[in-house]
């Protein structure tokens, strides 16, 4: 076989391993006040540093309100977030592996709940 033969090869077999190792982080589908949200995510590698922004705060919010939110050495695939923001705060999630590589969430607003027991 010539050098690029062996060069296809190898690299087509590295493909697969690469590709299903990308970091990724969903955005979550619904995030209400007080109510524990599930944010899921996949690849990278552990264990992850996962931070809440806060991107804009609504007048009712600006309380008490932290800029950013951080949990660290989390491990596996999903995290329940207390969503500990008042409603109409829009946020983002960056996820980071600890190879440093880093995943965003789109923005997303946090719904109205009734418990505000946890703000």
């Amino acid at each position: 076989m010539t050098f690029l033969a062996v060069f296809v090869v190898f690299a087509t077999s590295l493909a697969p391993s690469i590709a299903t190792n990308i970091l990724l982080i969903n955005t979550p589908a619904s995030a209400v006040q007080c109510v524990p949200t599930i944010i899921t995510f996949s690849g990278g590698e552990e264990p992850f540093t996962l931070t809440c922004v806060i991107l804009l705060i609504t007048d009712s919010a600006t309380n008490n309100q932290p800029i950013t939110e951080t949990f660290t050495g989390l491990t596996g695939t999903s995290f329940a977030w207390s969503t500990n923001v008042l409603a109409g705060t829009t946020a983002a999630l960056n996820l980071t592996d600890s190879n440093g590589v880093t995943a965003f969430s789109a923005p997303f607003v946090v719904q109205n709940s009734d418990d505000t027991s946890c703000l």
